[in-house]
């Protein structure tokens, strides 16, 4: 959760960003998410969230960042990734921020770390 929002991963290879207060997009106790994030494989993973970009892990074996607004890159509710990176293998583990690296580790034994760099702000973040 980060800004008033809840972001939570589905095994329906989709990453969702809802209200935390349950006052925007609710009728009573049901509400519909402010966006969705379409992967390529189910999220099972902890979507992490630092300088405005959410970072979940997919079963599909790779990393997203996301906007966590919901406004770059996004038609409708709907947004695409901002970018994603591939492992060597299958993984979906939850990433971790600190100090401008984002760590996650895959099946295939080994532990990513990525730098992120200010210069290359959502066009990847990751240069």
């Amino acid at each position: 959760m980060a800004n008033g929002v809840v972001y939570v991963g589905s095994n329906d290879d989709s990453l969702y960003a809802f209200d935390a207060a349950g006052h925007i997009n609710c009728t009573g106790t049901v509400c519909k998410p402010l966006w969705t994030g379409p992967t390529t494989g189910a999220v099972v993973s902890s979507p992490a969230v630092a300088n405005g970009v959410v970072y979940v892990g997919s079963n599909d074996g790779n990393l997203y960042a996301f906007d966590a607004a919901g406004h770059i890159d996004c038609t409708g509710t709907v947004c695409r990734p901002l970018m994603s990176f591939r492992t060597n293998d299958g993984g979906g583990s939850s990433p971790a921020v600190s100090s401008g690296w984002v760590y996650v580790r895959s099946s295939d034994g080994y532990l990513y770390a990525l730098t992120l760099q200010p210069a290359c702000a959502y066009s990847p973040p990751f240069c």
